[in-house]
């Protein structure tokens, strides 16, 4: 379950992401908090996955990568690359809420 609401916050950051590589949000708060809590679960994953001796956590340093753009959004700045950290987001939180919802709601049909 807790898999599948992640998955579908990171369908949403990538949603606030995507429309943040055409025009930033600057001063929006909520822009701002979405990405300070997506740097810090970026940053959970990867020293975590490093303390487990797995120096390759391409999904976590995702997350880090789009907290840091939601971040640069709030101040007002926007690059063209996000719109790809965006779409790689969105296509991670459909295959983690996809799968969540596979294994533990469709689990007994």
């Amino acid at each position: 379950m807790l898999l599948f609401v992640l998955g579908i916050m990171d369908i949403i950051i990538a949603g606030v992401l995507w429309i943040s590589s055409g025009t930033p949000f600057p001063g929006n708060g909520i822009v701002m908090l979405l990405g300070i809590a997506w740097l810090l679960k970026g940053l959970y994953s990867v020293l975590t996955a490093a303390a487990g001796k797995f120096f390759f956590d391409v999904l976590g340093i995702l997350d880090l990568f789009c907290g840091l753009f939601l971040i640069l959004s709030f101040y007002g700045l926007s690059w063209h690359f996000f719109f790809y950290a965006a779409f790689l987001l969105l296509l991670k939180g459909l295959y983690c809420a996809g799968t969540d919802f596979v294994t533990t709601f469709l689990r007994g049909a």
